[in-house]
């Protein structure tokens, strides 16, 4: 056998393989490459929101995004207290607080080579904003890889691991697949010279080990590792306070504890159940992150009982609030009514039909009337009714609006869910937010034509510009959280 000739076979096989990797890393995939880039990181928290670790780990994980070099800076802001408008908030913290965020050329717009996410806790407002440079090369200064990469931001910060979920914004918007049509056109791929086709062995053979490599290296551990951490974060917290969390929800004892909520509890609790072994797994591997191959070889049961975590730790805080605006905390019955108003407002907004307006407004002072009886040991009877009579009028509207894309009650919000609300369920009442997001989301997956907006739904507006003169052209947007 003749060796050199082997191991030059050998070696050109193997330059073969990583040439073919490279072709399908950088033509096929929409995520941008991997560069290395001296990127500046900084972090806004004057409320001390973000613990240290946190902020280590936005510093140290944020050098590790494959940003593209027109990425100078990234920043971190959050708001204790916010507008709902979460833009204009960004906007003249820049304008009063620090005036590096604004382009030294022009003040109505960000620096060119900053990427920055923030987000609001009152009320729950999170968003994603670029300079010029930054804009183009990602594509958020607005549309649908914007709204995506906003999107991506939401469940680590519903679960209450904030680091992670801006952590998750800033990775998203590298990712130029996110948002966009599966459906490519005839230029928007890249083209072939035809003396390739002799490899097409070798392209086939490239391509799998690249997919190998992609899934198992960048998606399997990453995901298995964050599970792995969130898990061994939260497992004690949750032996502690089940047991009264347990005790809380059967003794609710308002209308709007009814035999939906409580099945939808035990569920919870049996699917954590359920995981058992594997959260006894995390509990014996201690602080001791796990190898590279044993996160691997446990990652879809990481996976499942994370998931399964995330929607108990969701159902405790819903239990929790519900429990407390029972025993008439006013702060909370407060607040859920400042909520609904909300909800109602934007089905004014959205109804073209004057007979919904009008019975919207309607429920509207209703709501508002309610205000004075917060300390009422009533309140929740009173609450209950406005909310049943509140679902008839958005069965209405949903019927009219939306026919056969309403939102069923299969399709509803469960307890464990990030979008379900106090009351949800009562009369079979959902939010008009939640039922519009639902039609919205099934008409941009089946791809109709018939929606209103070529975007999603965050909210690009900045407002006036500073000092009145002109409009802020800075790029991105937020949305709620």
């Amino acid at each position: 056998m003749n060796t050199g000739s082997s191991r030059q076979s050998a070696i050109i096989r193997l330059l073969c393989a990583m040439v073919m990797v490279g072709i399908v890393v950088g033509f096929s995939s929409p995520v941008l490459a991997q560069t290395t880039t001296d990127v500046q990181v900084s972090i806004i928290d004057p409320s001390d929101i973000l613990t240290n670790e946190d902020e280590s780990l936005l510093v140290t994980n944020t050098k590790q995004i494959g940003l593209p070099p027109e990425v100078k800076r990234v920043v971190y802001i959050t708001f204790d207290k916010n507008t709902d408008n979460l833009n204009i908030d960004v906007k003249n913290y820049a304008f009063d607080q620090d005036n590096s965020l604004l382009s030294s050329e022009n003040k109505n717009k960000f620096e060119s080579g900053l990427l920055m996410a923030a987000v609001g806790f009152d009320p729950q407002r999170v968003g994603l904003y670029c300079g010029d440079a930054v804009c183009q090369a990602l594509n958020i200064f607005e549309g649908r890889h914007l709204d995506a990469s906003i999107d991506a931001m939401k469940p680590g910060l519903r679960r209450g691991n904030y680091a992670i979920g801006l952590l998750d914004g800033i990775e998203a918007s590298t990712d130029l697949s996110l948002g966009t049509s599966p459906t490519r056109t005839e230029d928007s791929g890249p083209t072939f010279s035809p003396e390739w086709f002799f490899q097409g062995i070798t392209l086939f053979i490239g391509s799998i080990w690249a997919i190998i490599l992609i899934t198992f290296v960048a998606s399997r551990r990453s995901a298995a590792k964050r599970a792995y951490i969130h898990l061994r974060d939260t497992l004690g917290d949750i032996a502690t306070e089940l047991d009264e969390v347990e005790i809380r929800a059967n003794s609710l004892s308002s209308p709007l504890a009814n035999e939906k909520l409580r099945s939808e509890w035990k569920e919870v609790l049996d699917n954590f159940l359920a995981i058992r072994k594997t959260t006894k797994l995390v509990e014996s591997w201690g602080l001791d992150e796990p190898s590279f191959w044993t996160l691997i070889r446990h990652s879809s049961k990481l996976a499942k009982a994370d998931k399964r975590v995330t929607e108990l730790q969701t159902a405790i805080s819903n239990i929790n609030e519900l429990f407390e605006m029972e025993q008439g905390d006013a702060n909370i019955r407060q607040k859920k009514l400042i909520e609904l108003q909300w909800d109602i407002s934007e089905a004014v907004a959205a109804s073209s039909d004057e007979l919904s307006r009008s019975d919207l407004n309607e429920m509207k002072n209703k709501v508002l009337e309610l205000e004075s009886a917060v300390k009422d040991p009533d309140f929740m009877t009173m609450y209950a009714r406005v909310i049943g009579e509140y679902q008839s009028v958005l069965s209405g509207i949903a019927q009219r609006e939306y026919g056969e894309k309403a939102m069923s009650q299969d399709d509803a919000p469960s307890i464990y869910d990030h979008d379900w609300r106090v009351g949800m369920g009562y009369n079979n009442w959902v939010p008009y937010v939640v039922m519009h997001t639902h039609y919205t989301s099934n008409t941009y997956n089946s791809g109709s034509s018939g929606h209103s907006s070529s975007w999603g739904s965050s909210n690009t507006s900045f407002g006036s510009g500073f000092g009145g003169s002109g409009s802020f052209s800075g790029g991105g947007g937020s949305s709620s959280w």
